[in-house]
């Protein structure tokens, strides 16, 4: 692949994760190689690379001597890049964050309740950090700087709860949440207000090891992101995770 122009290998990749996504080819099968190189521009030496890598991220199975089959959704990758980086362009985000805010009310709560019991004073003072940069982005009407302090403090607080496992599958998490993160940001002064509150509210529970509390507090943030992207037409799992 080193001989491969990367620009027309990441274009022609985006464009055909981008068709396969959005169910442009039927019978779940791709067109021939010949066919592909035809429809995108592109060498068929690009063509192959880029279906080895969508064969890697287990969207579709190469079979010799036959059309690519594109795999069903369960099969995918759905904390990569590539495939989040298209889902986030071309899906309706009502569909996505269904299932991504599922996954986040699972397990950031209960990673809350963990980091309040092991946290310790050095980890305390990065959350602290974070949260004086939302602060400073509460404080300059800077939507990006708040945001930097809100990604930043649920990076660590999956690292600060001190499971290996934990800051394996926060990583994982990170990346959906901050999609999510971006389309929930408060959209009022005052809903930034609250919003700040709560951070503050969730720092000073790890403070003195509340676990309850902290694990209440987030759940509570994250109710909020909720009712934000579904308003009335809320999911149906949400009353698992009611008080």
């Amino acid at each position: 692949m080193a001989d491969i122009p990367q620009d027309a290998f990441k274009i022609t990749l985006k464009a055909l994760l981008k068709k396969i996504i959005l169910g442009e080819y039927k019978q779940n099968l791709l067109p021939s190689e010949n066919n592909l190189s035809a429809e995108y521009g592109v060498s068929r030496s690009t063509i192959r690379s880029v279906l080895s890598v969508l064969d890697a991220k287990g969207i579709i199975l190469k079979q010799s001597k036959k059309k690519a089959q594109i795999m069903p959704i369960e099969n995918w990758d759905w904390f990569d890049t590539d495939i989040l980086n298209v889902i986030r362009e071309n899906i309706s985000r009502t569909e996505v964050f269904h299932y991504i805010l599922f996954i986040r009310l699972t397990f950031e709560p209960s990673i809350c309740a963990l980091a309040a019991l092991r946290c310790s004073i050095a980890e305390l003072n990065e959350l602290n950090e974070c949260y004086k940069i939302m602060k400073r982005g509460f404080d300059n009407n800077d939507t990006a700087e708040f945001k930097k302090g809100d990604v930043g403090m649920h990076a660590l607080l999956f690292k600060v709860a001190h499971n290996p496992f934990c800051n394996v599958v926060g990583n994982l998490i990170l990346k959906t949440s901050v999609m999510s993160i971006d389309f929930t940001l408060p959209g009022s002064r005052d809903d930034f207000a609250t919003s700040l509150n709560k951070h503050k509210q969730l720092i000073d529970a790890i403070r003195i090891q509340d676990a309850k509390k902290a694990k209440f507090v987030m759940q509570d943030i994250l109710m909020d992101s909720v009712n934000i992207l579904f308003k009335e037409d809320l999911p149906d799992y949400i009353d698992i995770f009611r008080p």
